[in-house]
C-alpha cells in the first residue's frame, strides 16, 4: 500500500525537484501543495491542494488538518523558513533534527562551533556585526591586506542579503560592464547599516572567496553518512544552479563526512564550500533541508527524497552509486492558463 506524502511548495525549484524524485515511486502517494491557483506541478502529483501562503497564520493549522484528514505519514518542507515551524508539525518531516536545525542555519554559530573544533580550516575569516565598530574594524583590516569582503545574512539562503564590498571608483567599472548585481560600494552600505543599526546582527561580514564553489549532497544517520555526492556550481542564478556537474571530490566528502558527525545529523543536508586564493575549501553554507539543485544528484543516479521515505518510514534504505563527471543543464518551460 503507498504511503502519503505531502511536500510543500511545489511550484518552487525545491518543491518540483523532489516531486520529480518521488512521483514514479511504485510505495509513494505524493501531495502538492503549493499557494498559486496555477502551478505548473500541479498535474505531476497524485493530489494537489491549494494552501495558503507560508506567512498565513493559519498555515500550520491547515497542515496539520490535512495531514489527519488525508492520512500522511511523512512532510516535506521545501521552503526554509518552514524548517522552525517543523516541531509544530504533527507528523514526521523529511529534515534533520531542531537542534541541527539551530546550530547550522546561523552562520555565526556555525563558524563558532567549527572554529573551536578540528574543523576551523573550513572556517573563513569572518566577525559577527553587533555594532557598526566592528564592520570597521574587520573592513580595515581587509582592505589593507587588498583583499575583498563580503556580507551576509545569517540565516540568510539563496544568496539573499549576499553583497561584495567595493570601493565606488570600483563599483562604477563594474556597473559599465553589467556586473555589478552582487556588488556594494562600501560608504553606502555603512551608511545603510547605521540607519537600520537596531538590526545590525543580522548580518555577518567575512572575506570573499573567489575560486569555484562546490556542493555537497548528504544522508547520514546518526551522524554516519549514508549516501553522499559532490558537485561543481558553474553557472548559478539567484542560488538555482544552471550549469553544474558531479565531480567526486574524496577531500570534500572526507570533511563533509565529518561535518556531519560534528553536528550528528540525521537526515538530509547540503553543504557548500568555496576555495580561496590558496586553493583550500572554505564552508560558506551548511543547509539542513532540501534544496533545487539536489535534482542534480538525482540525474547522477542518487534518490535523496527517497532515501529520506525509506529512513522515516523504517524501510531497507537503497544503496546508490553516484556516476562521476555528469554534468547538468537547467533549462526553462513555460505553461500558459486561461485568463479566469
Amino acid at each position: 500500500m503507498k504511503k502519503k506524502v505531502l511536500v510543500s511548495a511545489i511550484g518552487g525549484p525545491t518543491g518540483a525537484g523532489v516531486v520529480k524524485c518521488l512521483r514514479k515511486m511504485k510505495d509513494v502517494y505524493v501531495i502538492g501543495l503549493d499557494a498559486d491557483p496555477n502551478c505548473p506541478l500541479k498535474g505531476h502529483v497524485n493530489k494537489f491542494v491549494l494552501s495558503p501562503p507560508l506567512n498565513d497564520t493559519g498555515y500550520i493549522s491547515f497542515v496539520n488538518e490535512l495531514i489527519v484528514n488525508k492520512g500522511v505519514t511523512l512532510y516535506y518542507p521545501t521552503l526554509q523558513p518552514e524548517l522552525i515551524m517543523l516541531p509544530q508539525i504533527t507528523c514526521p518531516a523529511a529534515a534533520p533534527s531542531a537542534e541541527v536545525i539551530a546550530n547550522t542555519l546561523d552562520k555565526v554559530a556555525l563558524y563558532d562551533t567549527l572554529a573551536a573544533s578540528e574543523l576551523d580550516i573550513l572556517v573563513p575569516a569572518y566577525a559577527s556585526l553587533n555594532s557598526l565598530d566592528d564592520f570597521d574594524a574587520f573592513y580595515a583590516t581587509y582592505s589593507q591586506q587588498d583583499k575583498p569582503i563580503c556580507i551576509k545574512m545569517r540565516n540568510g539562503h539563496g544568496g539573499i542579503g549576499f553583497k561584495v564590498i567595493v570601493q565606488k571608483s570600483q563599483l562604477l567599472d563594474l556597473i559599465a560592464s553589467g556586473q555589478d548585481q552582487n556588488y556594494y560600494d562600501v560608504d553606502t552600505l555603512r551608511e545603510a547599516l547605521a540607519i537600520d543599526i537596531e538590526q545590525i546582527d543580522r548580518y555577518l561580514v567575512c572575506e570573499y572567496l573567489e575560486g569555484p564553489e562546490v556542493s555537497v549532497d548528504m544522508f547520514a544517520v546518526a551522524g554516519d553518512v549514508v549516501s553522499i555526492v559532490t558537485r561543481k556550481r558553474n553557472r548559478v542564478s539567484n542560488g538555482i544552479v544552471l550549469d553544474g556537474k558531479v565531480e567526486l571530490n574524496d577531500q570534500l566528502i572526507a570533511y563533509s563526512t565529518r561535518l556531519a558527525k560534528t553536528f550528528n545529523l540525521t537526515g538530509f543536508s547540503n553543504v557548500q564550500f568555496k576555495y580561496d586564493s590558496a586553493g583550500l575549501p572554505k564552508l560558506i553554507d551548511f543547509n539542513p533541508r532540501f534544496c533545487g539543485s539536489q535534482l542534480i544528484s538525482y540525474g547522477a543516479g542518487v534518490n535523496f527524497p527517497y532515501l529520506a521515505f525509506c529512513y522515516y518510514h523504517n524501510l531497507p534504505l537503497p544503496v546508490y552509486s553516484p556516476t562521476d563527471n555528469m554534468v547538468s543543464k537547467r533549462y526553462w518551460k513555460m505553461k500558459f492558463f486561461p485568463n479566469p
